[in-house]
């Protein structure tokens, strides 16, 4: 988002990457590792705004292997970012 900055993502994303029931499966499942972790909480220590491209480029091949978290997600949130209330749990 133009002229959106850090603070303003974490407050957008905070619903979707902390308080979900899809956050609260990546951290049961251990889907992603805690370097990606570390590196995309980084990035939103920057003030300037968010770029998680470095992040994504450092674990390209990790994060290739995340489809099916992904996948949960798009069930999850088919309304982008809007937890449905029918979400689907999380797959085993």
């Amino acid at each position: 988002m133009p002229n959106e900055t850090a603070q303003d993502a974490r407050q957008r994303l905070e619903p979707v990457l902390v308080n979900s029931s899809w956050a609260a499966c990546v951290k049961r499942k251990q889907w992603v590792s805690k370097e990606l972790c570390r590196d995309v909480l980084e990035a939103y220590k920057v003030e300037r705004g968010v770029d998680l491209r470095p992040a994504m480029s450092k674990h390209q091949s990790e994060v290739g292997e995340l489809q099916p978290m992904y996948q949960y997600f798009e069930t999850a949130f088919p309304k982008g970012g809007v937890e449905q209330p029918n979400a689907p749990p999380c797959p085993d």
